[in-house]
């Protein structure tokens, strides 16, 4: 069975969109990840989740950035 990895774009059947690095078939490194709502991730993946800094963006303009740990906002 093959397994993304290194560098490619996905879009998955649910409409989200993610482009950015990729090891053993799970999004790892530096990446982005567009909901099909427009809420829009850019930072680091680790293993799948969201891990390290990071910046969400939202249709209405709002912008948090921060740190990520473990794919929730790390306050």
């Amino acid at each position: 069975m093959n397994k993304k990895h290194g560098y490619g774009k996905m879009m998955f059947v649910n409409g989200d969109i993610y482009e950015g690095n990729w090891q053993a078939g799970l999004k790892h490194g530096r990446g982005k990840y567009q909901w099909k709502n427009g809420v829009v991730f850019e930072g680091n993946f680790w293993l799948d989740k969201r891990e390290g800094e990071g910046v969400l963006f939202y249709p209405n303009n709002k912008r948090v950035e921060g740190y990520w740990r473990n794919d929730v906002r790390d306050e």
